[in-house]
């Protein structure tokens, strides 16, 4: 299954050669050869606030 939106185009673009991301429609329906994971500064900013209000007391 496709994933939406321009993620192709732009990662493509991004690594300098073709792209092409997919999705499974169900849990645990894909195999990884050569998985890699994206993640936005915006999740590891969101990830450390968390971890930080859990790792500092009073925090």
């Amino acid at each position: 299954m496709p994933v939406l939106g321009d993620w192709n185009a732009k990662l493509g673009a991004f690594a300098g050669r073709a792209t092409r991301q997919v999705r499974t429609e169900g849990p645990n329906g894909g195999v990884d050869i050569k998985p890699i994971t994206l993640v936005s500064t915006g999740s590891l900013a969101d990830g450390f606030d968390a971890w930080a209000e859990l790792s500092i007391p009073g925090g």
